[in-house]
């Protein structure tokens, strides 16, 4: 690990922020190169408008940016031969196509969760794993018949009334069962107003009428 003063790191790759000092890391590209089918990174394009805020809620843009969801890292391909990691304990939260993201330590280490729904009741969140379908090797030889792939699962996270965190399926037993005595409410408002309990949307809909009970 090496200190590094961001601001002249970003400056000098055309982004602006303050002058901070960061521990941070350079990755060889090489060393990143895939042997998989796949992807391990969250975002489907690297470029676009990110907004990072650190710890003390100051605010830069980054016009390209990642997430790797197998190291758990935010990063950023600073050169077409290395990539700059940005450390997580730093970072508030990440905005990005009107969706935010935010470390949690909720699986006993920081992981980059989106969060779907927050007041001070609910907090729901969406994380991700990667995992692997093992590929095909022909024994004569030795060549691939099929690569190794890789893909993104999504996992859903629960917080009601500053209680710990749990995994939570998206279907209507699930949630309903840690509503407590709000879910008969809640059941009667979902059907009425014909929300699914599977759609993200319709669930930001659903903790909205749970605040307000």
């Amino acid at each position: 690990m090496k200190k590094l003063v961001l601001f002249y790191l970003l400056i000098n790759s055309g982004f602006a922020f303050g002058q901070e000092t960061y521990e941070s890391v350079y990755v060889p590209v090489s060393t990143l190169e895939r042997t998989y089918e796949g992807t391990i990174y969250l975002f489907p394009n690297w470029e676009g408008k990110f907004e990072i805020y650190d710890s003390d809620n100051k605010g830069f843009s980054l016009a390209n940016l990642n997430y790797n969801v197998l190291t758990k890292m935010i990063e950023s391909k600073f050169t077409k031969d290395s990539i700059f990691r940005f450390e997580a304990k730093k970072i508030n939260f990440i905005k990005y196509a009107s969706k935010r993201y935010r470390f949690y330590d909720i699986r006993e280490s920081l992981e980059l969760f989106q969060e779907l729904y927050i007041s001070d009741n609910v907090r729901f969140l969406k994380g991700f794993n990667v995992t692997y379908k093992e590929g095909y090797i022909n024994p004569l030889t030795q060549a691939y018949i099929q690569k190794e792939k890789c893909y993104i699962v999504e996992k859903y996270f629960l917080k009601l009334n500053n209680k710990n965190f749990i995994e939570l399926k998206l279907n209507k037993h699930s949630i309903l069962k840690q509503l407590g005595d709000k879910a008969s409410q809640i059941k009667k408002y979902a059907s009425i107003s014909k929300l699914r309990f599977k759609s993200e949307r319709d669930l930001f809909m659903i903790f909205q009428y749970y605040d307000t009970l």
